[in-house]
Formats: C-alpha cells, sequence, structure tokens
C-alpha cells in the first residue's frame, strides 16, 4: 500500500500528490533531494541514500514508484530566447543527436547537466528494480517537442533533446515493455 513519489517535490503540500494518494489509503513515500523543497537527507545522488532506496524496490516495498524527474535541462525553453533576461535565458544543454550533453556546455551548467544525467541514471535503475520485484511505474516530464510527425500536437524545433532519448529511458521503455501517454499538463 505504499507508493514512492520519486522527485516529488515540497513534501507538506495539502494539495499534493501524497494528499491525495493517503486519502485513497495509499501511504506515501516522498523524496526529494532538492533541499529547498524536499529533505536534504533524501539525495539519490548520494551513495548511501540510494543504496537503501535501491533496496527497499527490491524488496518489493512500493506497489507504484511515481517518478517526476528534474525536467530543466530537457526544456524546450533552452531553444528559446529571452530578450527580457540579460544572459538571453538558459542555454541549450543537450539536443536530439547529442542527447547525454552538446560539447561547449557554457562552464556555469556543467555541473547541472552532469548532475540531470546521473539523476535520470540511477531513477531508471531504481524502476528496473522496482519492476523486477513487481513494481509498476510511471515517468512524468515533457513531451518530444523534436519529432516532426507530432506536428499537430507537440513539434516545436527539430533540435530538442527530451528524457525519452536518453539511452537508460530508452533501456527502461524497452526492457519493461512501456507505453507513452502525451497530455497537456503545465
Amino acid at each position: 500500500r505504499k507508493v514512492l513519489l520519486l522527485f516529488s517535490g515540497p513534501y507538506a503540500r495539502d494539495d499534493g500528490l501524497a494528499a491525495y494518494l493517503s486519502g485513497l489509503g495509499l501511504q506515501a513515500v516522498q523524496v526529494d533531494n532538492d533541499p529547498q523543497t524536499g529533505d536534504k537527507a533524501h539525495n539519490v545522488l548520494n551513495d548511501n541514500f540510494f543504496q537503501s532506496l535501491l533496496r527497499r524496490c527490491a524488496k518489493g516495498e512500493f506497489l507504484c514508484v511515481l517518478a517526476a524527474p528534474p525536467c530543466s535541462t530537457f526544456s524546450i525553453s533552452r531553444f528559446i530566447t529571452s530578450p527580457g533576461s540579460p544572459d538571453g535565458g538558459p542555454p541549450v544543454v543537450r539536443d536530439r543527436t547529442r542527447i547525454m550533453g552538446v560539447p561547449d556546455v557554457d562552464a556555469r551548467h556543467t555541473h547541472e547537466l552532469s548532475e540531470a544525467n546521473e539523476l535520470v541514471r540511477r531513477m531508471c535503475v531504481l524502476l528496473h528494480v522496482a519492476h523486477a520485484s513487481g513494481s509498476e511505474f510511471l515517468i512524468e516530464n515533457p513531451i518530444d517537442r523534436g519529432d516532426p510527425s507530432r506536428r499537430h500536437v507537440a513539434y516545436w524545433n527539430a533540435a530538442h533533446g527530451p528524457l525519452w532519448r536518453m539511452p537508460d529511458v530508452v533501456t527502461l521503455a524497452h526492457t519493461c515493455e512501456c507505453s507513452q501517454v502525451h497530455f497537456s499538463q503545465c
């Protein structure tokens, strides 16, 4: 009856997913590595914490894992210039053909990119293990805005590199026979 909310966002929201799950009789286990919104002890990048979470997933502790990894490095907004911003807005750090990162990432964004890549890798490890133990899972992240076959719903820029093209996510989707569902949320 436990649901792991991976990258849950703020813990104490009365209108959050944890509160909703509680109303359904489910226990939400919230994990957010952002010290501003979660608990600094819940950093998935901390090896000890990650290993403890991995063991819990392997034991089949969770009915379901809902994962919403940080999307800033995957955002289509990186491809939009912001004239009102002194630096023009955040730079592109990955694209469709260089999904792990473009070679000329601005030094100020190198850590952000490597951290995002490692969070995605660790999320996929957790989901593989949870799935193998009988858990269901869901990943929430923005749609692929670079697929020209989706011109009628989502296409924006052919260079867009979404989470869905990350090698670990592609492998997870194939191995676990996943389906994608696209809908407007934000």
